[in-house]
């Protein structure tokens, strides 16, 4: 059997080495594709992380962020909310109100335009009031306030919703049960 000189050997070697930072490169590039949405885009890596802010708020009249899955945690901790309010657990109701809160706390930085509505505004005029009314009766005792402020915050998200040009959209207070999960005030893992 002929053995394969040391240089073919070392040839070899190299060349498997290059196609492999090659197939790591074009996973690189790939991945950055992916990321920016810019066209011609040229950055890679460590130029898109600081870029950051470049790329939250677009050129063009573009949601920048998906709002339809913003949107679909508002409803989701929203249910949770008022399942909160119905068992008089202000604790856990100041918890899911306070993720309602964050939530719209970030589309309001992004500046968020959608279909030339500016929803960031409508945010912060419309909702933010609502939020703050709901946290103030949170913390009195009052169960029938706290479902009024509750309603009321619902209802805001209809009327951001018609200002937004899509009153198809029409939410209502929660008043099912969740299962899976303990609601009762008091009752934290032993």
């Amino acid at each position: 059997m002929k053995r394969i000189p040391l240089y073919l050997t070392l040839i070899i070697i190299i060349l498997l080495v290059l196609i492999g930072m090659l197939f790591f490169r074009m996973h690189r590039i790939e991945r950055c594709m992916n990321q920016c949405q810019k066209p011609g885009c040229g950055q890679t890596g460590a130029a898109h992380d600081n870029d950051e802010a470049e790329q939250a708020v677009p050129d063009n009249d573009e949601d920048p962020i998906d709002l339809g899955e913003k949107m679909s945690r508002f409803f989701y901790f929203k249910n949770k909310l008022g399942v909160a309010i119905r068992h008089r657990n202000s604790e856990l109701a100041a918890f899911y109100l306070e993720e309602i809160e964050e939530g719209a706390d970030r589309i309001i930085d992004k500046n968020v335009m959608d279909e030339g509505i500016h929803v960031s505004n409508l945010m912060e005029q419309k909702l933010m009031p609502a939020i703050e009314n709901m946290e103030k009766n949170l913390k009195s005792a009052d169960q029938p306030a706290q479902w009024e402020a509750y309603t009321n915050l619902v209802n805001t998200c209809n009327t951001c919703h018609k200002l937004a040009k899509h009153p198809f959209v029409v939410v209502k207070p929660f008043e099912g049960e969740i299962e899976g999960q303990n609601f009762d005030p008091g009752r934290g893992i032993d």
